[in-house]
């Protein structure tokens, strides 16, 4: 895609792919603390999931930490604006880790428009992630997005 292929095949591909990422309703197989770090095992919710749609917990954890975040990511990196739809709906994905792989396609295509759904998903995250996503939006030339970046920041060490 990068090098001006004009064949719509590799670009359908992706598309498809990664709108099976975007639409699959698995969440993010661990749960949060009431401070926003991921807990100990998997979330019931997680195990629930995996159990109605037959597969081990293994087989889901990977499904939702690689393989469907690996179908945006793909998308992301072709850096065709035509994927900017599909990325901003990633935003709304239940596993963190689609959404993240959303913003940060959004991030490299540098969509301003973008930038208050980022916020919002930040908003939203439990604060660990919420610290990753504002890396993101740091990359930004944009005065809203550098304040949110600040804002959602992991907290400075104690010298």
């Amino acid at each position: 895609m990068k090098l001006g292929d004009k064949d719509a095949t590799y670009w359908d591909y992706l598309v498809r792919e990664a709108t099976v990422a975007v639409d699959s309703d698995e969440p993010f197989p661990s749960g949060f603390d009431a401070n926003g770090k991921p807990a100990r095992g998997l979330s019931p919710q997680f195990i629930r999931w995996a159990k109605a749609h037959n597969l081990t917990t293994e087989a889901a954890a990977d499904l939702a930490t690689h393989d469907l975040p690996g179908k945006v990511l793909f998308l992301a990196n072709t850096g065709d604006p035509r994927a900017i739809p599909l990325l901003r709906r990633a935003l709304a994905s239940p596993n963190f880790l689609i959404q993240i792989k959303g913003a940060e396609g959004l991030t490299d295509l540098q969509d301003k428009a973008s930038i208050p759904s980022i916020i919002a998903v930040c908003r939203n995250a439990p604060a660990e992630l919420a610290f990753g996503l504002a890396e993101f939006l740091a990359e930004f030339d944009d005065p809203a997005a550098q304040r949110a970046a600040k804002e959602f920041a992991p907290p400075k060490e104690p010298k």
